[in-house]
């Protein structure tokens, strides 16, 4: 096997592999929590102005 093939595969499972930093298509639980996060804790838990800069500046 040569270098550059060897890299290729260590690109690939390092793609492959959903990591602390990449997001992986195939796992929804990734890309979810963050969209799902923001917008539901800021309007459900922030009923009044003192509330919501308290948890945001806190984040």
């Amino acid at each position: 096997m040569t270098p550059s093939q060897d890299n290729k595969l260590s690109v690939e499972a390092l793609t492959n592999d959903p990591g602390p930093g990449l997001v992986d298509p195939r796992s929804p639980e990734i890309p979810k929590p963050p969209a799902s996060n923001l917008p539901s804790p800021e309007d459900v838990p922030a009923p009044s102005p003192k509330d919501a800069p308290g948890p945001i500046a806190t984040r």
